[in-house]
């Protein structure tokens, strides 16, 4: 199937899935030490949440929408921020 008749929903689970959690680790792992880095970055008093951390990413994307062009790439990768948000939140309520 190519890439236009998957999902976004589904290719996004296949990405942050498989390859980029081989390579990153978890969302949970990843997330955290991204927002110390943010944090460190921004000389704030507490890093940021993972589930932040995957906010500002999401806006990040939607920020480029801001010129008009509207990508499918930039709507996987929304869907694939939220699911990491998602998991995170579940994975610390577990």
């Amino acid at each position: 199937m190519t890439p236009e008749h998957k999902s976004i929903l589904d290719e996004a689970k296949e990405i942050t899935k498989g390859a980029r959690r081989n390579h990153y680790g978890t969302p949970l792992e990843n997330h955290t030490l991204t927002g110390r880095l943010w944090a460190d970055y921004l000389k704030l008093d507490k890093p940021l949440s993972p589930e932040q951390v995957c906010a500002m990413n999401i806006l990040q994307k939607i920020s480029r929408t801001a010129s008009g062009v509207f990508t499918r790439d930039t709507w996987v990768d929304v869907a694939g921020f939220a699911e990491n948000g998602a998991e995170v939140g579940n994975s610390k309520q577990a």
